[in-house]
């Protein structure tokens, strides 16, 4: 087994800490609506050790009172002993399943080592919840236009025009129910595109130009200058956040072998930070 760096370690050893502590616990039954992002498989230590994870969005005790908090369910095993608890935590899946149930970790969180499942639950409390977290929620902004939530990247997305030319936006506030401060970030931008663009492209050139020429350069190309480091950079999206807090994701023409083109920064700093993610 190849030796894991240290920070993964530590993810690792608390994850044990906790499925220790959870598996301890007596058996139960639950029932949970799964949250909008479904179940997720992480590989663990190596390719036969995985971890199933299934975020709820509420979940209470058979018989008992409705939590509208997060609640993890944690499995262990291989990809294939696992595949089938995957493939029941669809999002917004309301199911019952037997399990045993840690109220407070280490941090004070909840979680839970699922046994087995029972079917599908017929709670008539998380049947309205999961109606209320369905049904679409769309804000109008009169100089963003309708921005559509996707609960699932806890964002809110639309289109706007920018410079000319349309592009996609995704909004992200720290609570989706008050958007207004990341909303502000974005109506910031707008209002003064063609300054912002100039910024993003000059700070593209000063930290990636030099890159672009001494390290991605294919056998028969020549060097590339400022000009055309900006006319070959194509931006496609604007992401805000709560916190005055911007990203910039380009298209980048093939400069850098298909990678995507990321400038990221604040409104008081301006640009500070560029990456070649992809």
């Amino acid at each position: 087994m190849s030796e894991l760096p240290d920070w993964r370690e530590r993810i690792i050893a608390r994850r044990e800490r906790i499925e220790r502590d959870v598996r301890a616990q007596p058996e139960c039954v639950l029932e949970i609506l799964v949250d909008a992002r479904g179940g997720a498989l992480s590989r663990v230590r190596d390719e036969s050790d995985w971890g199933l994870q299934v975020s709820c969005e509420a979940w209470k005790p058979a018989g008992g009172e409705l939590r509208r908090s997060r609640l993890d369910l944690l499995r262990r095993g291989t990809r294939e002993e696992l595949a089938p608890w995957l493939a029941l935590s669809r999002a917004h899946e309301c199911l019952r399943v037997q399990a045993r149930l840690l109220e407070h970790d280490e941090m004070g969180a909840p979680h839970a080592w699922v046994e087995k499942p029972l079917g599908a639950s017929d709670d008539a409390e998380l049947a309205a919840m999961r109606v209320e977290l369905t049904r679409p929620v769309v804000i109008e902004d009169p100089d963003l236009g309708p921005l559509t939530l996707d609960r699932r990247l806890a964002w809110y997305q639309g289109e706007i025009e920018w410079c000319g030319r349309k592009l996609r936006l995704t909004v992200s506030p720290d609570d989706l129910e008050q958007p207004e401060a990341a909303l502000a970030v974005a109506r910031a931008l707008l209002a003064d595109a063609e300054t912002w663009r100039a910024r993003i492209e000059d700070y593209a050139v000063e930290r990636l130009l030099d890159l672009k020429n001494r390290t991605w350069l294919d056998d028969d190309e020549e060097s590339v200058d400022a000009a055309e480091l900006k006319s070959r950079m194509t931006l496609t999206t604007l992401g805000v956040r709560e916190g005055r807090g911007f990203s910039f994701w380009h298209d980048d023409g093939d400069l850098f072998c298909g990678h995507s083109i990321l400038i990221e920064g604040d409104l008081e700093s301006g640009p500070t930070g560029a990456d070649i993610p992809g």
